[in-house]
């Protein structure tokens, strides 16, 4: 009997553990959206970042695009002979400054005469842009993954203001002086009060983003009779149906043109030619909308650059509106440079409130008696081992041409492991912080080696700017926390020197 008790413990005890380190691996998988989504903000800034040396410009000579347009066609051609799906064209405006081809697997910048130049490689962003919307997992599955965690993500920030109905009084109120379980609960909660409106608009946008897929259904079911097709093209233009026949190249630059005769109040800002070189080819041509949250407006015109229609993103449904503004909400790119980087404030203050959430929960089980102690440790090497794994992945890719995907997921795994191993989970994380300083001093000094002046150019200078403020940040928080490790020495010395006086 006493033997069956103890089994039925062992077993209850085992799947205490495994519901705890799934919950944890949630709250993982949580904190690497919301912390590389922070870091996203900037993408366009960092595909800059990652090619500095590229010619910045945003007038071109007339011909340019067609003539930058037939020349990577030309590069394709050569490359394959099949043709290419899509001929994309960006064209350079103030916010990115840079005339950027690509056809099929060809991609180059071209200069204001719409000669090709450099090839294309935004490898790491699109790594980060991945990593956020869907995990670096395959499209459907990720993005869903990603939206039901935006979803889950709503309903900790209702239920944790539901659950504190003090938070707004204790809004200013901080103590430092108090456990570690304090102060966790303190900062968790007060930048939960603050953060609550942007995390709950984030969490909102980032959940019908990646819920898009399933959502569709729902609407097809709802209001098209289970027409995906129909339901799909209520909000986007929709593709031709191939040919295979050939055909000159559609005149992008009489497409430019009527749509800037349509709405001069736009910025044209890309050319997308559907099905390009053969009879079925269409033009789309994507503009911004000064003034407003839409990501922009879209037009359909055919070969001859004659007006075909447009997506309404801009003045058509009020849903169709409002799923367009989705996008420039959730990355803040919808008020300049002071609106992104008042969004990585927010962002790194809910990475903080996701980080404590999990620190909060494993110290009340370890003070309740049932302390996780390997948890604990892995859950450190989660949260400072993922921003540096990040730099690493970025040196990785800078140096030695390794594949972001592979070193960020390989690395995060080995920081995990680590940390699990490590005894002492404070100074590991102190190690942590301290490893992810160098790392960033690493990539600023590989930057600079490899681009010379232009890592300190206007292509590069934000980024750069914002990796030596994180060293000084990350620095300052060492500082702090080992003097909080030499306070609670000193405390714990001065109280066994005081019970041996005693005892004596």
């Amino acid at each position: 009997m006493a033997r069956g008790n103890g089994a039925r413990s062992a077993f209850v005890r085992l799947a205490l553990n495994g519901h705890s380190g799934l919950g944890l691996a949630l709250s993982a998988l949580l904190y690497i959206v919301v912390f590389s989504g922070s870091v996203a903000v900037f993408y366009p800034e960092f595909e800059r970042w990652e090619q500095p040396a590229v010619p910045e410009f945003t007038e071109w000579q007339p011909g340019a695009i067609s003539r930058a347009a037939s020349a990577i066609m030309a590069l394709e051609a050569k490359r394959t002979d099949e043709p290419p799906d899509h001929l994309f064209i960006a064209l350079p405006y103030t916010d990115m400054p840079r005339f950027v081809v690509h056809a099929g697997e060809s991609g180059a910048f071209a200069d204001p005469v719409g000669r090709l130049g450099a090839p294309v490689n935004h490898e790491w962003t699109h790594f980060l842009t991945d990593l956020h919307l869907r995990l670096s997992l395959p499209s459907v599955w990720g993005l869903t993954l990603v939206g039901i965690l935006g979803v889950g993500l709503v309903a900790l920030v209702i239920g944790g203001i539901l659950a504190h109905p003090n938070l707004l009084k204790d809004a200013f109120s901080l103590r430092w002086s108090g456990s570690a379980r304090l102060r966790l609960a303190d900062v968790h909660n007060r930048l939960g009060v603050w953060s609550s409106p942007f995390a709950l608009a984030l969490a909102i946008t980032g959940a019908v983003i990646g819920l898009s897929q399933v959502l569709g259904f729902v609407v097809a079911t709802l209001f098209f009779e289970g027409n995906t097709e129909a339901a799909t093209e209520s909000l986007f233009l929709s593709d031709p149906k191939p040919t295979g026949e050939a055909a000159p190249l559609a005149n992008v630059s009489a497409a430019l043109e009527t749509v800037r005769s349509l709405s001069p109040e736009m910025q044209p800002n890309m050319i997308i030619v559907h099905e390009p070189g053969t009879t079925a080819q269409r033009v789309e041509v994507g503009a911004l909308v000064p003034g407003r949250l839409v990501w922009s407006e879209f037009y359909a015109l055919d070969a001859e650059g004659g007006l075909l229609e447009s997506a309404g993103w801009s003045d058509g449904e009020p849903g169709v509106q409002v799923y367009a503004s989705m996008f420039r909400l959730h990355f803040g790119h919808f008020g300049g440079l002071s609106v992104q980087l008042l969004y990585l404030l927010l962002g790194a203050g809910l990475c903080t409130c996701v980080a404590a959430g999990g620190s909060i929960w494993l110290v009340r089980r370890r003070q309740r008696g049932m302390p996780y102690p390997r948890l604990e440790r892995a859950w450190v090497g989660i949260v400072w081992g993922a921003p540096l794994v990040l730099i690493l992945s970025a040196i990785g890719w800078f140096g030695w041409a390794w594949q972001p995907l592979y070193t960020f997921w390989i690395g995060l795994l080995l920081s995990v492991v680590i940390a699990v191993a490590i005894g002492d989970r404070v100074y590991l994380a102190v190690g942590l912080k301290l490893l992810l300083v160098m790392a960033i001093l690493v990539l600023l000094c590989l930057h600079l080696a490899l681009f010379g002046l232009d890592a300190v150019g206007p292509a590069a200078r934000l980024i750069n700017g914002l990796l030596v403020v994180s060293v000084l940040l990350v620095s300052l928080r060492v500082w702090l926390e080992l003097r909080w490790i030499i306070r609670d020495a000193s405390k714990t010395l001065s109280l066994r020197s005081s019970g041996q006086a005693a005892d004596s």
